[in-house]
């Protein structure tokens, strides 16, 4: 057995002075003949600007402006001049300058703009960004004015004339999905915004950021805490102290040798090694309760860091069920059930508290795993809720089953960007490197490289990686067929009998006969209650679906993903679940009736699911 251990936080707190309370504007680089340092100047005229929403994208604020049509009904989003928003936005905003006692800083702090972004403030250049995990952390002290002006010029993926690819993989790091999936519409703009939080922060000469603390476990029984963090001086003078943190309950003080740190200059600085006896434990949902503890960081003259953290380990073996690998937290076998999330929402409208109802009605259905697929979501609130309700993440990186990328140094840098963002997570407990395939292709290559390379600097291997979501490295893609079955495959997304789950769980991708054990993907169609139906389906169409009417490629059902051909959804067959639910149940007599027994077809082939996987276990 690999054993692994980690003990991880989250929730950095700080003083945030302003965050999503700045007011933004938007408009089009084309549409506005001004000048970058003018944009970015207090008292810029922007009174005809649209409504910006920070974090979010440049296509939901024109929806929430009024400017589109509601693009989740009928097939309103599919008439959206897409030209219209795939192209360079200007965002801008003002804000007073707080009054800063002696040696304060303020801080412009950016934590993710989708994808290309270049930043000014007062007419003055601050900095760039690319791709959607790398953060911009701008000193702003010596440029305030009484009054101040933030300018941001983002581009979207794929604006690059010189380059006509697909968005996955050449695009990434960014969500890939953007541009259409097989169950999702391309969305205009792609996505494109400031999609994470802005925040302006007041803080002493040093600050503390990135702390890292994690956990030595040889058994449950105790825990060799590791904790470092980042010291930067932006001061102009040298500042000598000691870094020291609480850790509570049990008022455990750590603090580390004297340090000096010169003038605008920064050191990762590591704490002594510190034994807890008898910690108590982070557990899965189901298994146990989700401690956490509180950890303060505190330098002479910076701001104090506060964080929750979990202590948990997290090991692994293929022996136990005879090929596929079982998961083990705290040395317990853990029964992995949950779902994929493609998106927490395809417009990225879910943000903060929204996520919390969404988490926690998979901890009531007793799941314990989401997997982040190819990473699309990001958000900090969506790992927050799942260290709060038990529930794993597997975390897959920006990557599809084939196709190479257009830069691997941003690449790379926005690899590092999530690891030190996301690694303090005690819900994570895999890291992915693509979906259906290995990075790049090439499990030894230069994308794989620079995956498990960051992983081994910036998380120390602390959590399970898997190169592949569906299988070893070296079987044939889309085929679990090789030396090993680390992973049973993925699929069937179609609906099927229940003892088909209970007998042989294979599909036309060449997996194996009784391929039960860790997969990352087993689905099936499952129609919406009718309630939900009328709210983005037209009034003609309030009827029961019929093979027939699915069977096309332009109508309002293939517009939803009702479809018979694969890119439209048809890799979840809706014919066979149309006439299963009709053979089973009775012929559907109206809307009402189909989606009434679509709920009871829907129950019995998810009960199925899970209780065939459990009956191998």
């Amino acid at each position: 057995m690999k054993s692994i251990a980690l003990l991880l936080l989250f929730h950095v707190t700080g003083t945030i002075l302003y965050g999503q309370q700045l007011t933004w504007k938007i408009s089009p680089q084309a549409d506005t003949k001004a000048h970058a340092a003018d944009i970015a100047t207090a008292g810029f005229n922007d009174n005809d600007w649209v409504p910006g929403i920070v974090p979010g994208t440049v296509f939901y604020a024109y929806v929430k402006a009024g400017k589109e049509s509601d693009p989740d009904y009928a097939e309103n989003i599919y008439k959206v001049d897409k030209a219209k928003y795939n192209r360079p936005f200007w965002y801008r905003t003002e804000f007073a300058a707080p009054r800063l006692k002696n040696n304060q800083r303020l801080w412009l702090k950016f934590n993710g703009i989708n994808k290309y972004a270049t930043i000014y403030l007062n007419g003055k250049l601050l900095g760039s960004l690319h791709g959607h995990m790398q953060r911009g952390i701008y000193d702003v002290t010596d440029l305030l004015k009484s009054k101040n002006a933030i300018g941001v010029l983002i581009a979207p993926p794929k604006w690059d004339p010189d380059h006509d690819h697909p968005l996955a993989n050449w695009e990434s790091p960014t969500y890939i999905c953007s541009g259409s999936w097989d169950w999702m519409p391309a969305v205009p703009g792609l996505n494109s915004g400031i999609t994470d939080t802005v925040a302006l922060t007041v803080s002493g000469p040093v600050t503390i950021s990135d702390p890292w603390v994690r956990a030595v476990m040889p058994d449950t029984n105790s825990a060799t805490l590791h904790i470092a963090a980042q010291l930067t001086n932006s001061s102009p003078v040298a500042i000598s102290g000691k870094l020291k943190a609480v850790i509570t309950p049990g008022n455990i003080t750590i603090s580390s040798t004297p340090v000096t740190l010169a003038p605008g200059t920064h050191q990762e600085i590591s704490l002594p090694q510190q034994l807890l006896q008898h910690p108590h434990l982070w557990w899965p949902n189901g298994y146990g309760d989700q401690f956490l503890y509180s950890c303060k960081l505190s330098f002479e003259t910076a701001t104090t860091v506060t964080q929750n953290f979990g202590v948990r380990k997290v090991s692994s073996d293929t022996t136990a069920l005879n090929g596929p690998m079982r998961l083990y937290i705290n040395n317990v076998p853990i029964l992995v059930k949950g779902g994929n999330w493609g998106m927490s929402d395809y417009m990225l409208k879910v943000r903060d508290k929204d996520y919390e109802p969404r988490i926690r009605m998979h901890q009531d259905m007793h799941f314990n795993m989401i997997r982040n697929w190819t990473g699309e979501v990001t958000d900090n609130a969506f790992y927050e809720y799942c260290d709060k309700y038990g529930i794993m993440v597997w975390d897959d990186f920006w990557l599809n089953n084939i196709g190479g990328i257009d830069s691997l140094q941003m690449f790379s840098d926005n690899v590092v960007e999530k690891l030190k963002k996301l690694r303090n997570h005690p819900s994570i407990v895999i890291w992915c490197g693509a979906n259906e395939g290995t990075p790049g292709s090439n499990a030894h290559g230069d994308i794989s490289n620079a995956i498990t390379t960051a992983i081994k600097q910036y998380d120390a291997d602390d959590k399970l990686y898997l190169p592949r979501s569906n299988a070893s490295v070296d079987n044939p893609n889309f085929s679990i067929h090789g030396s090993s079955k680390v992973l049973s495959g993925s699929g069937i997304w179609a609906n099927v009998a229940p003892k088909v789950y209970f007998t042989d769980p294979h599909n036309g991708y060449l997996f194996s006969n009784n391929s039960w054990g860790m997969r990352s993907e087993l689905g099936t169609a499952t129609f919406v209650n009718v309630e939900s139906f009328k709210k983005f389906m037209p009034k003609e169409f309030w009827v029961a679906p019929t093979p027939e009417a699915v069977n096309s490629k332009d109508n309002m059902w293939a517009r939803h993903f009702f479809c018979t051909d694969f890119g439209l959804g048809g890799g979840a067959d809706p014919v066979k679940y149309i006439n299963d639910i009709n053979q089973q149940y009775g012929p559907s007599l109206s809307l009402e009736d189909f989606c009434k027994k679509a709920q009871l077809l829907n129950l019995e082939t998810m009960k199925a699911m899970f209780e065939g996987w459990n009956d191998h276990m």
